[in-house]
């Protein structure tokens, strides 16, 4: 039977009210986000006016830069990811779309870079179910990988007997017992007989990934160190190993889009910093708009590059 890829990927993936309700969370927790950082960029703006006014901008455009890098590693792991289920696409093809598709992070729900993605590989002849167990593995990878690195670093620094040392740590264990079962699981709920994950490109993928989160800790660790009030004596392996672990709080909170909100606070609140809570994680907040210009960056090169 054939499968309409589009109308099952528009599916939700919770049934009735439950996708109802976490619809509306999502619609409402973002402006609620945004609102609540203006709300604290406008409570700490004297302090913040002194921070930016001293602020160095080769840190800022080494992030840019860091980050334009990462765009060019992340279609990497799509063909990998890919090639463990069994399907086959080109680098050249992945990288195109992926960038193609980069305005589509900024559209409301956070999920339509990998809606787009997905139907351009559709039209490439990848089967759904492979499809399907990309998109599981694609957020699996980030995901598990971001605690794996991430919660190390956290624990490492912070210990067990600290609270965010504990959920680093439980977040660590369960990624890495999420990232053993999650081949057989597939092979058995999704891949059936259709195919089977290979292992090879499957650990392939998990070292794609690991160099990905490095790189966007150092694009934090840059974007932050272009402000020299904030630091201080504090570790730069922390900055990093706190940025990768929020994000990943950030995403397991699935009612707030790419974490918005949710990354900055628990950021701010793990890092021990000069600055008040409400001012550094305005200043975190200001990592988004790096990430933009990157992303502005790319796509633009992109266009350009097309229509010559």
């Amino acid at each position: 039977m054939k499968i309409d890829t589009q109308q099952e990927l528009s599916k939700p993936v919770m049934p009735g009210s439950s996708s109802t309700v976490l619809k509306w969370a999502k619609r409402i927790f973002t402006p609620l986000a945004l609102g609540f950082l203006i709300y604290l960029a406008w409570q700490s703006g004297d302090i913040l006016a002194t921070v930016i006014a001293n602020a160095q901008p080769d840190f800022l455009i080494l992030a840019v830069f860091l980050l334009i890098m990462v765009q060019f590693v992340a279609p990497a792991s799509v063909v990998m990811i890919l090639k463990a289920c069994g399907s086959s696409i080109s680098y050249k093809f992945a990288l195109k779309t992926h960038i193609n598709r980069l305005p589509a992070r900024y559209l409301p729900g956070g999920i339509w870079h990998t809606v787009g993605r997905t139907m351009d590989f559709y039209q490439q002849g990848i089967k759904p179910v492979h499809l399907t167990a990309f998109v599981l593995l694609e957020n699996l990878f980030a995901v598990s990988t971001a605690f794996i690195i991430g919660g190390i670093s956290v624990w490492y620094f912070r210990g067990i007997t600290d609270l965010w040392g504990k959920f680093a740590l439980l977040g660590c264990l369960c990624s890495v017992l999420g990232l053993s079962l999650a081949p057989k699981i597939l092979n058995w709920q999704i891949l059936k007989s259709v195919s089977q994950v290979h292992y090879r490109f499957y650990l392939q993928t998990i070292a794609i990934y690991v160099s990905i989160w490095i790189t966007m800790a150092l694009a934090f660790i840059a974007y932050l160190s272009a402000f020299p009030l904030i630091l201080g004596e504090i570790s730069m392996l922390e900055v990093g190993g706190t940025y990768i672990f929020s994000w990943g709080i950030g995403f397991i909170a699935i009612f707030a889009p790419q974490g918005i909100g949710i990354f900055e606070v628990v950021a701010s609140n793990m890092l021990t910093v000069s600055l008040s809570l409400a001012s550094i994680a305005t200043l975190i907040a200001g990592f988004r708009v790096i990430a933009l210009i990157a992303d502005i960056t790319i796509w633009s090169l992109l266009r350009f590059w097309s229509n010559d």
